[in-house]
């Protein structure tokens, strides 16, 4: 769907690996991050990605205790 999607023309399918590919981030100003109107695509550095899906995680193990004390 991405590749059907991007208005870039920039994601590719790689036929060895079975995957799709990206762009070369436009540089460091990925403009289908802009444009992703579902926001599927986001663009954050390494660093806080991580700190990012751990704080993600934590929310979702919280919430689920709270779903079974209830």
């Amino acid at each position: 769907m991405c590749i059907l999607a991007c208005p870039f023309g920039n994601i590719h399918f790689d036929k060895i690996n079975l995957v799709s590919r990206k762009c070369n981030l436009c540089e460091g100003e990925p403009n289908c991050v802009s444009f992703c109107i579902s926001g599927a695509l986001q663009y954050t550095e390494s660093e806080n990605y991580y700190q990012n899906n751990r704080q993600i995680f934590q929310r979702f193990i919280e919430n689920l205790s709270k779903d079974d004390q209830q």
